[in-house]
């Protein structure tokens, strides 16, 4: 699936990335947003409870960072 992202983050930086919208996301920085974020919350409609986003570790936030920057440049949901 990794690759597919990939795959989909190389196509939109070819044509579809607008340069208004700055530096792609880091998996540092959604681990400060998540350290900022209370615990015992369920954040969106997918009911996951926050803290297994927090327990993510770092292959994980870099997945989860990837997968941010091929929504943001495509403008478009993979179907993954």
């Amino acid at each position: 699936m990794i690759e597919d992202f990939r795959s989909r983050e190389r196509d939109s930086r070819e044509g579809l990335l607008d340069p208004q919208f700055g530096e792609p996301i880091s998996k540092d920085e959604i681990k400060e947003i998540l350290k900022q974020m209370s615990n015992g919350k369920v954040e969106g409609p997918d009911q996951i409870p926050l803290e297994v986003w927090k327990c993510l570790g770092e292959e994980g936030l870099k997945w989860i960072a990837e997968l941010l920057n091929v929504i943001f440049r495509a403008v478009e949901m993979p179907r993954e």
